[in-house]
């Protein structure tokens, strides 16, 4: 699976042949997002002003009228529940910009 990064959103293309439901997307280790599901070969967009800290901080997303340098997406996973192993992805930064 590969996450790429065009400016406030990541697009998490699911190429695999397993679907995923009920899990946790985390950017970077620290900030996540509750995603309902990611059926096989499906992709889907996601806002990164979504994503949250354990304090309710949101992502620093950047944008037009941002005066912040926008977080880069370094690493992505996916948590399935607290027993599994996290699914590390794929993250390719396509448009690092606000």
């Amino acid at each position: 699976m590969q996450v790429f990064r065009d400016g406030q959103w990541i697009m998490v293309v699911n190429a695999t042949a397993n679907s995923y439901q009920d899990f946790r997307l985390w950017i970077n280790q620290q900030y996540m997002l509750e995603v309902p599901v990611l059926a096989a070969g499906e992709t889907i967009f996601l806002s990164l002003w979504d994503f949250r800290n354990n304090l309710g901080e949101a992502f620093n997303a950047g944008g037009i009228l941002r005066s912040e340098i926008p977080t880069p997406v370094r690493m992505s996973e996916i948590q399935v529940d607290d027993q599994e192993p996290m699914v590390g992805l794929i993250s390719i930064a396509v448009g690092e910009r606000d």
